[in-house]
């Protein structure tokens, strides 16, 4: 493959090709013990945020480590740490694009909405993966 053709196949790349697909998501009504049980139970850094299927926010790893320094983290919820807005993309948009966004925002992740309505997460480390690939010229297999 020529290094033109290389480089092309490089810039197109999607987030969809490096996103992990969320088999979880909480509610915002779920009590912070809850919440970070589940986090450390199952190896999450972020979990989005649903109410009656729509997303309502995401939470992270950090967020919950914050949270317990609170003196009312016996009464804080999901819905009272969860980060309203979370940066959403379409499973399509170049990697380039989502990882530029991320970096210039600081944020650690985005949640990818395949056409098909799946929800997905693209954390920084999923980033970073992409990286490693890409300079070991593994996604131009």
């Amino acid at each position: 493959m020529s290094l033109e053709k290389k480089w092309e196949k490089i810039k197109n790349l999607t987030v969809e090709e490096f996103t992990t697909p969320c088999p979880k998501v909480v509610s915002s009504d779920m009590e912070l013990s809850e919440l970070e049980r589940l986090m450390k139970e199952e190896g999450f850094r972020h979990i989005p945020v649903k109410d009656n299927g729509n997303l309502v926010g995401i939470i992270s790893e950090r967020d919950v480590f914050f949270a317990y320094r609170s003196e009312e983290k016996d009464q804080l919820l999901a819905k009272d740490i969860m980060h309203k807005d979370p940066y959403m993309v379409d499973s399509r948009t170049k990697l380039s694009e989502v990882a530029f966004d991320m970096s210039r925002n600081k944020y650690g992740s985005a949640l990818v909405k395949t056409p098909d309505g799946e929800l997905g997460i693209f954390t920084s480390t999923d980033a970073l993966n992409a990286l490693v690939e890409v300079l070991r010229g593994d996604v131009l297999s």
